[in-house]
């Protein structure tokens, strides 16, 4: 593990989507510093006006602490991270962990971590279940998989409220497997490094994996 707690991270926030648009809006609503790039910037520009950094490309994005990734398939994640002037392409720096909430395969989701680590750079695979009413709420459903002291030094930012309780308002772990809304994440195939984090109310144990 490379990342450590800070005071006050900064956060890099790649896709602006409706889902993505009011997640960074809730992190903006909560405090934090959040630069963010869109390919149709026009999109971005909108959260500007609640003191969001709208940036060029995603390797400007390269020296925050933290940076979400939630865009709509394969080839856009492998571009905004891989890719020419990708987030992990930065010869100076690279964030200090990458949180991927992409619509992705797994197979996809583990070239991405390897890339990471390749850069020194942590990497959570972070599924979510719901829509824009469910975030507004702080409802939203999260699947999240990786080490569990990534996440603890993420969710423990301080000076603010924590990336975690700025997205959904009750945590809960699992060790053994992680569930959204019912099926199981992508991020179930590394086992015993999940957790998982959404409201106490929707969640049931999976039971035995086979």
């Amino acid at each position: 593990m490379t990342y450590a707690a800070q005071d006050r991270p900064r956060i890099g926030w790649i896709g602006i989507g409706r889902m993505g648009f009011q997640l960074a809006t809730r992190l903006l609503d909560a405090g934090h510093d959040v630069a963010v790039y869109n390919r149709t910037r026009s999109k971005a520009e909108p959260l500007a006006e609640l003191g969001a950094t709208i940036v060029d490309r995603p390797s400007d994005l390269s020296d925050r602490d933290v940076v979400f990734t939630m865009v709509a398939a394969a080839p856009a994640l492998e571009a905004v991270t891989t890719g020419p002037d990708g987030v992990l392409t930065s010869p100076d720096a690279a964030p200090g962990v990458l949180i991927d909430s992409s619509t992705v395969s797994t197979r996809m989701s583990a070239l991405i971590r390897s890339a990471s680590a390749d850069r020194g750079t942590d990497f959570l695979a972070v599924p979510v279940s719901g829509n824009p009413k469910a975030i507004a709420a702080g409802k939203l459903t999260v699947a999240v998989s990786g080490s569990r002291e990534v996440f603890g030094q993420v969710e423990r930012a301080r000076g603010r409220r924590s990336l975690a309780t700025a997205m959904t308002s009750v945590i809960n772990h699992c060790s053994r497997c992680c569930i959204a809304s019912g099926a199981a994440s992508p991020a179930c195939s590394a086992r015993g490094r999940q957790f998982y984090l959404g409201s106490a109310r929707t969640w049931k144990p999976p039971g035995r994996m086979v």
